[in-house]
């Protein structure tokens, strides 16, 4: 018998009902819930925890006849068995943790005003998250109640985790549709008042028309037409069909044939080629003419997807038995009835063509792949499980093998014979591995609990971000605001190897012993320092040793010439390429999340601004204070204000999993650096004129 289990065969055993907290004879505000969304008699409706309460009294009294009632404890279950009498025949009861359960069935209803706030680790509560995602029916409902901020912080003794709506949000929201949440203060027999929070919430329908039918013509064995459809087919419908074409493909879902057209013909616009070209596609143009014709191909046994701008009814595209979806921003409205379509379903993208010409042209046309990716990850069926079928344990292996390559050319660029020169000037080494190694780490993880305790995820997601400098992309932000090259160049030697032999204490002392000592409560991290190191050595250990080995090898027998022209050009483009394929399949997993919770996004990017712009400015002073002239102090700057991002990204996703929030924010994180590193470039130059 398991301590938990015990503990709560005691409680049931030597007390009476109106001994324990949580007695009701009359659960009012659970009997609303049934009663205001009118759940059906025969609706199949599981209590979770429900011990010895009424519930089940009451909705047997009010003539539901299809009823579950699980707790750990037997005690509970005989005490309310003997209450109901003959009544038994219309409950069936369950023994079993939570945790353990493993139902046969699925259910309409999901209610638990008792067991989810005993919960307190993240694995735990990802376990029961999924259980419910996995146990409720499309159109079926969860209801439960917890403890609030402003309730108990233990219960019949034991510790349990408080919750907010934010919370609640951020665990079910990506599943299911928030109908109510609210607090309640519960007076309980002993005249002391708790104060409870209650969430009531609705299977999702976010594109469940287009999922259902793909999902019907894949059961009936049925060709799958689909035609994306914009106003001129130039940019979104044409990303659209190429995206989905591809992961159909690449996701193992047969006959599935996709098309694009809009309401009259143009040209697909070159920057679509050039993004698709950027995230590893190959493009031919097959003629030259105003309406250009192209072939994309994405992979080297398939034949490629024909590209030309044409009408939604041109003679290419099918006239019937075809889904039409319309990709235009406003498509409702704007857009034209299809005839010939058996479907039609609005999913709406930004048009990124306000962005031609702009600075932001690049980021936005990569923006908007990814936002189609995340569409697509949501409504290609199976697409997830496809993905996670190479998984073994937290470890997906193409993806860690993307993330090895992901680090692998930035560490081939990297000049450890400089290293010893960096101890010619002892003030800029202390003062760079103090704000870098020390202050920085610190202000991640001051911000990362302000701003995200709520979300303890992202938090930790964050926390391992801090303690990652960058040694890659601050090469490019040093280059643009003309900075030291030689000096930067030490500094990325020197944070490559303190991140291989320190990376795995500092993420450890800050996750397992900061966050309690300052008194994070509601997460419980199941992580050793072996865990830690083991990812480490396989994402930075492994790309480190290789890019040591091939920088000496290829220098020794090719040529400095060959290694600087000819080898580092070739592989610099690997990191891109492996960055956006970590973001495209993470987005194409988490799509449902992203789609529902665009505010997380901000909430992980605004901690993070604010670490750049602190960590440039703190650093730039302190340098120009210490003697620095201006190349050196830019170089010291974006070295502190700069993270690894690449392998903030590999821990997170080898220690918490790929779908964890950790991995999540690790994602963001690039997303985010990318246009504020931009911004303190120019500041540089500003600082150089005032300061210089």
């Amino acid at each position: 018998m398991t301590e938990k289990k015990e503990h709560w065969e005691k409680v049931f055993a030597t007390k009476q009902e109106t001994e324990v907290s949580w007695y009701q004879q009359k659960p009012q505000t659970s009997i609303n819930f049934f009663i205001e969304n009118n759940i059906s008699k025969d609706a199949k409706i599981i209590d979770i925890g429900g011990g010895d309460s009424y519930l089940i009294d009451n909705l047997l009294e009010m003539g539901f006849i299809n009823l579950f009632l699980l707790d750990i404890s037997s005690n509970a279950i005989e005490r309310i068995k003997n209450r109901l009498g003959a009544k038994l025949e219309k409950v069936t009861f369950i023994v079993s943790d939570i945790l353990d359960f493993q139902p046969e069935i699925n259910f309409d209803v999901w209610h638990d005003r008792a067991s989810f706030h005993f919960l307190t680790s993240e694995k735990d509560i990802a376990i029961y998250k999924n259980l419910v995602t996995n146990s409720v029916v499309k159109d079926g409902f969860l209801f439960l109640g917890t403890f609030s901020e402003n309730g108990p912080l233990k219960c019949s003794g034991l510790e349990i985790a408080q919750y907010s709506e934010a919370k609640f949000e951020r665990i079910f929201g990506s599943d299911f549709i928030k109908i109510n949440c609210f607090e309640e203060n519960h007076q309980t027999p002993f005249d002391t008042t708790q104060n409870f929070i209650f969430f009531s919430n609705d299977r999702k329908l976010v594109l469940s028309p287009l999922v259902d039918y793909l999902q019907n013509k894949i059961n009936t064995n049925e060709e799958i037409r689909l035609n994306f459809i914009c106003t001129h087919n130039s940019r979104r419908s044409h990303l659209s069909q190429i995206w989905a074409q591809t992961m159909a493909f690449h996701f193992g879902i047969k006959n599935v044939f996709c098309y694009s057209g809009g309401t009259e013909a143009t040209a697909m616009f070159p920057k679509v080629g050039e993004t698709l070209v950027n995230q590893g596609f190959e493009i031919q143009k097959l003629s030259q003419e105003e309406n250009p014709v192209y072939a994309v191909k994405f992979d080297d046994n398939q034949h490629p997807i024909i590209c030309f701008s044409k009408t939604y009814f041109d003679d290419f595209n099918p006239k019937s038995n075809f889904g039409a979806i319309m990709t235009c921003n406003n498509a409702d409205e704007g857009c034209p009835m299809v005839f010939g379509a058996e479907a039609r379903f609005p999913i709406k993208y930004d048009d990124p063509k306000a962005f031609d010409g702009t600075d932001l042209m690049n980021e936005k046309y990569g923006e908007r792949t990814i936002l189609i990716g995340v569409g697509i990850g949501y409504f290609i069926p199976n697409s997830a499980d496809f993905i996670n079928s190479f998984s073994s344990g937290t470890t997906n292996i193409p993806l860690a093998i993307g993330l090895i390559l992901m680090m692998y050319p930035p560490l081939t660029k990297i000049d450890f014979s400089k290293v010893p020169k960096m101890f010619e000037n002892p003030r800029l080494l202390t003062a760079s591995f103090f704000i870098t190694w020390i202050v920085g780490p610190f202000l991640m993880f001051l911000l990362a609990t302000f701003f995200l305790k709520d979300y303890p995820e992202y938090m930790t997601g964050l926390i391992i971000i801090g303690i990652a400098p960058c040694i890659a992309m601050v090469i490019v932000w040093n280059e643009l605001a003309e900075g030291n090259r030689k000096l930067t160049a030490g500094l990325i030697g020197i944070n490559s190897l303190l991140q291989v032999f320190f990376f795995s204490l500092y993420a450890y002392f800050y996750l397992a012993v900061m966050l309690p000592l300052f008194g994070i409560k509601g997460l419980e991290l199941d992580i050793t320092i072996s865990e830690i190191a083991k990812t480490v050595g396989i994402y930075l250990g492994i790309p480190f040793a290789l890019a040591v080995i091939s920088r000496f090898v290829i220098k020794k027998y090719l040529g400095d010439k060959f290694f600087n022209q000819k080898f580092l050009p070739f592989v610099s483009p690997i990191t891109l390429i492996a960055l956006l394929f970590t973001i495209v399949v993470m987005f194409s997993l988490k799509g449902e999340m992203i789609v529902d919770l665009p505010m997380d996004v901000v909430r992980i990017a605004i901690p993070l601004v604010i670490f750049f712009a602190i960590m440039f400015f703190l650093m730039f002073f302190v340098a120009k204070k210490i003697g620095a002239n201006y190349r050196d102090a830019v170089a010291l700057s974006f070295t502190a204000s700069g993270n690894n991002f690449e392998l903030a990204i590999a821990v997170s996703i080898g220690v918490f999993g790929i779908n964890s929030g950790q991995a999540f924010a690790g994602v963001i994180g690039p997303l985010v650096e990318v246009p504020a590193l931009i911004i303190l470039v120019n500041v540089a130059f500003w600082l150089r004129k005032k300061c210089f």
